[in-house]
């Protein structure tokens, strides 16, 4: 028998042992709580049948006293026979609801104590009904068919009702001792049958462990002997195999690791050698990624050296046009507004860039909220579109969406990826001739919506393709800039999307078609 078998025998042992003693406690606690049900039950019972023949002694007691004498306390009459009636009812709620509650096999005597109920019933109606002939009678001046009427009900009360109220107390007392009788049995055969379960499971698993402990032990200490010696350098040992369980598969391929350390022990200048060729090819790694690490820097300081560039040019733009404003001291507000509003656009230009180093920064430090909801994508992709043909009218370009007809939801920040998208359209009316259109299209496969954006503009070569996403990267035909911007709108549009668990790629054919692509993963997998 192979470990795993054994560790399976023996947790399978373990599982009918507690699967056993928990059905033992489970069958126990539910026989116990059904005691305790009934004993509830019968306590109430035996409660509410004592305050019925109080109840039932104060009607007789107002009777009485009407006969007596006392005329004017047909009230208490009335009065005492409403208490007897809910009490009544009040016991007949709870043996409906014992008998609902009992086992069929406890039915038979709760069934008698619904007829019990039924003829005090019975008998407290015909009571009724006699002394509202008593009160008729004693008021049409008739005493003495009332008093031989009064000696119907006074044997009612006496040889009747005092029986069957007897006799109800008497069984509700007898099977409050029966039942405290089950409870404590039951409450005593639960500890001994714990304590026999939880010493049999012992005995059990003490024993299964200790076979399964000497089954190990032996074949892990001869184990850890090989191992030592392979520490001393002994490469010549080997494990004694016993059996075919998987101690002897390992000791096979302890002995067999044992032979491959001599073995390579052999080769060790050859090894050696070929570890100074890895050394030498990690080097080469190491420096073209040295080279690679100054290309960014140089990219960095090229970034640097362009936003002093386009932070200065504004700066002198609206400092030039406010002096020359102020100097002229023209007539005509039409003058000013002209000026404000050549100062309001330079000022615009600022504030974009200056948002996106705020943005660069605060993506860097992991400090941009994302506020994520369910959302149609169609409705961000047009706002996008929307903001973009207000851009692309600036340079005579057209901005085309091709949006689907059903949702496509997603879990994201709208107006986080209603800038990616606009990053998208704007790079593409940038990169686009005057005369030309930008096409935006919207479409869910494979699980994903795919937001697209196509122009036909300049493209970007084969070589600058790696870069693109890359931060301060601008592309360039020759020596120049096709468009002018910050090198940031990419990148910051690649980590919008990461952030919602999509991607973002970039593919173009120069001077015919480029197109960006921004992958989402759809909201509950819809396709259209």
């Amino acid at each position: 028998m192979n470990v795993k078998t054994k560790l399976l025998v023996s947790q399978t042992l373990n599982a009918i042992l507690v699967i056993g003693v928990a059905a033992i406690a489970v069958v126990i606690a539910q026989r116990f709580d059904y005691q305790l049900g009934r004993a509830e039950l019968a306590y109430d019972q035996r409660q509410t049948i004592t305050m019925l023949a109080v109840q039932t002694f104060h009607y007789k007691t107002a009777i009485d006293k009407f006969m007596t004498g006392e005329p004017d306390n047909a009230h208490e009459i009335e009065q005492s026979r409403r208490d007897v009636e809910i009490t009544l009812g009040q016991l007949s709620s709870q043996t409906e609801e014992e008998l609902s509650f009992v086992s069929e096999e406890d039915r038979a005597e709760e069934a008698d104590e619904l007829e019990r109920v039924g003829q005090l019933q019975t008998g407290l109606a015909e009571i009724d009904h006699m002394v509202k002939r008593i009160v008729q009678l004693r008021a049409n001046g008739q005493p003495e068919h009332a008093q031989q009427l009064y000696a119907q009900v006074e044997h009612w009360f006496v040889d009747e009702l005092s029986k069957i109220l007897a006799e109800a107390m008497a069984d509700e007392h007898r099977e409050v001792l029966a039942v405290d009788s089950q409870i404590a049995n039951i409450a005593a055969r639960r500890v001994a049958l714990l304590y026999a379960a939880g010493a049999c499971a012992l005995v059990i698993s003490l024993a299964t462990g200790l076979a399964l402990y000497r089954s190990i032990s032996r074949p892990m200490r001869q184990l850890l002997v090989g191992v030592n010696a392979l520490q001393r350098g002994d490469l010549k040992h080997r494990v004694p195999r016993h059996g075919t369980d998987e101690f002897a598969k390992l000791a096979l391929q302890f002995n067999d690791m044992a032979e491959t350390l001599e073995d390579r022990e052999r080769r060790l200048l050859g090894i050696h050698s070929q570890l100074e060729q890895q050394v030498r090819e990690r080097t080469s790694a190491l420096e073209t990624a040295n080279r690679r690490l100054s290309y960014l820097d140089r990219q960095r300081l090229q970034f640097l050296a362009d936003v002093s560039h386009e932070l200065r040019t504004p700066v002198t733009i609206l400092r030039g046009e406010a002096e020359v404003t102020l100097r002229a001291q023209p007539d005509s507000p039409d003058v000013y507004r002209e000026a404000l509003a050549r100062i309001a656009e330079q000022a615009r230009q600022m504030g974009r860039l200056i948002d996106d180093l705020l943005f660069l920064v605060r993506s860097e430090s992991d400090t941009v909220a994302f506020d994520k909801q369910r959302v149609d994508l169609r409705g961000i992709v047009a706002d996008a579109v929307r903001d973009g043909g207000a851009l692309a009218r600036r340079k005579a370009t057209s901005v085309i969406d091709r949006l689907p007809e059903h949702p496509v939801w997603v879990e994201a920040d709208g107006q986080r990826l209603r800038q990616a998208a606009l990053i998208g359209i704007d790079n593409a009316i940038n990169y686009s001739p005057a005369g030309s259109s930008v096409e935006v299209s919207l479409r869910a496969e494979n699980g994903r919506a795919v937001i697209s954006v196509i122009d036909h503009g300049i493209g970007v070569s084969g070589e600058e393709l790696p870069y693109v996403f890359e931060r301060f990267y601008r592309v360039r035909a020759g020596a120049d800039r096709q468009a002018a911007g910050s090198g940031l709108g990419l990148s910051i549009a690649k980590w919008i999307a990461e952030k919602h668990g999509g991607s973002i790629a970039l593919s173009s054919i120069p001077s015919e078609r480029t197109e960006l692509t921004i992958g989402l993963p759809l909201q509950g997998g819809e396709e259209i």
